[in-house]
């Protein structure tokens, strides 16, 4: 009903469907580009960090490994870390980007008693998100898009065992990520990434 949308006419209605600014699978460069700009950033700190990451372990976990080895635990080190400052930082934004909506429930940090999950479908699919939410959710899948690449890229013989496993598990976040953007399910993304970015700050 057209009321519901706060016009009275179908006209009215019409037209505020056609002036909305819909969400488009052609703003795929923006994931695109934090992927390129992830990946040139997580090998620059491979370079200028391995020899850091090397001298942390403990001469007691270096005795009797072959320099490989050391190598290989070296970079799961600055993966970890590179991962962790990552989600820190979409975590800080998301909070910011979220304090400016009115979906965002007293329980995961809602500052106003307007804010509650009643306002999560209001008007849709006509949401009106704060100023940049679409485009940092959406972007927001650019390390997803990097660690999914660089997963199938892998050599046969170097994939580990649970390669099957985390080729469904990135292949399903893509879904899940662009079908939230696409649909214009936002909102309920954006909630669920908040909740997921705080926990992987310590998982890593």
């Amino acid at each position: 009903e057209p009321e519901a949308f706060g016009v009275k006419t179908a006209e009215q209605l019409k037209a505020l469907f056609a002036a909305y600014q819909w969400p488009s699978i052609s703003y795929f460069w923006m994931p695109l580009s934090v992927a390129i700009a992830c990946g040139i950033l997580e090998k620059g700190i491979m370079r200028c960090g391995m020899n850091w990451a090397r001298n942390i372990q403990t001469d007691e976990s270096k005795d009797d490994q072959p320099e490989e080895k050391i190598d290989k635990k070296a970079k799961k080190i600055l993966e970890n870390q590179i991962e962790s400052i990552y989600y820190l930082i979409t975590f800080v934004l998301g909070a910011i980007l979220l304090q400016q909506s009115d979906f965002l429930p007293w329980y995961l940090g809602g500052m106003s008693k307007d804010q509650g999950l009643e306002n999560l479908y209001a008007n849709y699919p006509l949401i009106a998100h704060p100023k940049y939410m679409s485009s940092f959710f959406f972007a927001n899948l650019g390390l997803h898009l990097l660690r999914t690449f660089q997963l199938v890229t892998t050599p046969v013989e170097k994939r580990k065992k649970d390669f099957l496993e985390m080729l469904l598990h990135h292949g399903v976040t893509l879904v899940l990520f662009t079908g939230a953007f696409v649909i214009n399910y936002v909102s309920v993304g954006m909630l669920v990434v908040y909740a997921l970015d705080f926990n992987n700050i310590w998982v890593h």
